[in-house]
């Protein structure tokens, strides 16, 4: 009897086993199933590329970029392109005496490299123009065995104890109409600044014609005004694996001080008041790229020896978009940005402003965390209460200033208007105290692509209703 006992014991064992082995295989095969069917739906949007028109590369000089080197006080960058063929190139330049007494011509040693894209071939070229001269005014030209530019002029910091910049988030102009428009209001309504920072998504897609937009668009800031800018995920190839389009590098040439495989895409610049981190986030998806830039940021917010120190890269640690999160920047790369206390993180990507300052034990303290967006695209924004400065519908740019004890931010329509208003200050004990003079200022809402049929009728309903709630909670009221 105990043993027909036990040998129904084992039977309803196995037959337990055999259920949830059965269970497992359905499981699997439902998930897998649901995979299939969500990647048949998505494929394009994660893994589609638009196919890129047959282009050729015009035979003169055109794309002239002006970068900063790794010692932004004294070093910067020329890049161009030109032809399908290699020329004998070299950069004339000279600093301009203001006495009128004889100036010493310089030559700078070029470097070119045969670039490939989907659709056609390029030479570009760089050339390092180091050792300038602090407050000084320089004018450069690229001579070639065909073509010779007109001089260029550009201007080196005045002052070591001030440093002013302008930030943007996302440009993406298909058309160039908008950034035509919003860029020429900028330059006749800021000419005191250091350098311009991009925070990716420069164009709409990898493509040569977007490029040429961008390049029309800037005008007589390229080759005039340094740019600081990070890799968007416009500017990268779909596929398992994102492939950064060919000519992003190759048009900027910035510091190779980042980490290993990545030299180029994500670096750092150092002035006497900051050091400014570049991480080009759209990398960091699989465990190497992880743990590269991981233990590279890490060092170099560690060495970081300045008064402040500012990150820059494409997508939110806390995101503003509704219902997007990058998890990888969230969880891994927030902690260190905590850890070192830097002071600003600029970000894009969402199409929507946000400014969040760190809040830890009923302080606010830094960092001060920015998503921008200078583009004709705008996407609905979230309402979680963690972001203290919302906006929507709207583009802006950012001015930032930078001495040794106030770091001033201000967010502002490109017609001047300030919309966002913050200062750290640092204390005699050293530590950061953050004023923010827009608490009391009304956030403008002014997302409306919801469709017209029943579904979009509906979430436009629940998010005025969020806009009405999140107007009721603000300080002004």
């Amino acid at each position: 009897m105990k043993a027909a006992g036990n040998q129904k014991l084992q039977l309803k064992a196995a037959k337990s086993k055999v259920g949830c082995l059965s269970l497992s295989i359905i499981t699997f095969v439902v998930l897998l199933l649901a995979f299939c069917v969500l990647l048949f739906f998505r494929y394009n949007t994660w893994f589609g590329n638009i196919e890129e028109a047959p282009y050729t590369t015009p035979p003169f000089i055109d794309r002239i970029t002006l970068t900063p080197g790794e010692n932004f006080m004294s070093e910067r960058t020329v890049s161009w392109r030109f032809d399908t063929i290699p020329h004998e190139s070299r950069v004339e330049y000279f600093r301009v005496d203001t006495l009128n007494t004889d100036t010493l011509l310089l030559n700078s040693a070029v470097i070119h490299e045969k670039i490939k894209s989907r659709a056609g071939d390029a030479y570009y070229y760089h050339a390092r123009l180091p050792k300038l001269e602090e407050g000084a005014a320089y004018k450069y030209r690229i001579v070639s065995d065909k073509e010779t530019t007109k001089w260029i002029d550009f201007k080196m910091p005045s002052s070591p104890d001030t440093l002013r910049f302008i930030y943007m988030g996302d440009v993406q102009d298909k058309q160039g109409f908008v950034s035509d428009s919003l860029f020429d209001l900028l330059r006749k309504k800021e000419v005191n600044y250091d350098f311009i920072a991009f925070g990716g998504d420069q164009i709409e897609r990898p493509m040569d014609s977007y490029w040429t937009i961008w390049y029309e668009s800037l005008r007589e800031w390229a080759g005039q005004v340094p740019f600081v800018t990070v890799p968007g995920n416009h500017e990268y190839l779909k596929g398992i694996t994102y492939r950064l389009d060919s000519r992003w590098i190759a048009q900027h040439n910035y510091p190779e001080n980042g980490p290993e495989g990545f030299k180029g895409k994500s670096y750092y610049i150092d002035f006497p008041l900051m050091r400014m981190i570049i991480l080009d986030s759209n990398t960091i998806h699989w465990p190497h790229a992880i743990l590269k830039h991981y233990n590279w940021l890490e060092k170099t917010l560690k060495d970081a020896r300045q008064p402040w120190v500012v990150v820059m890269f494409h997508h939110g640690v806390y995101t503003v978009r509704d219902g997007r999160m990058h998890p990888f920047m969230r969880y891994l790369f927030l902690p260190l940005l905590e850890k070192y206390k830097t002071d600003l993180v600029l970000q894009g990507h969402d199409h929507a402003y946000s400014r969040i300052t760190t809040k830890i034990s009923g302080d606010t303290i830094t960092p001060v965390y920015v998503i921008s967006n200078a583009s004709p695209k705008f996407y609905r924004n979230g309402f979680n209460p963690i972001h203290d400065r919302l906006g929507s519908g709207i583009s802006l740019y950012q001015k930032i200033q930078l001495t040794q004890d106030e770091l001033t931010y201000k967010s502002l329509f490109f017609d001047g208007e300030v919309y966002d208003d913050l200062m750290i200050k640092r204390t005699r004990e050293g530590e950061k105290k953050i004023i923010d003079n827009a608490r009391n200022q009304a956030e403008v809402f002014n997302f409306d692509g919801f469709g017209d049929n029943p579904k979009g009728i509906k979430k436009k309903d629940a998010y005025l209703q969020a806009v009405k709630e999140r107007k009721a909670n603000r300080p002004e009221n």
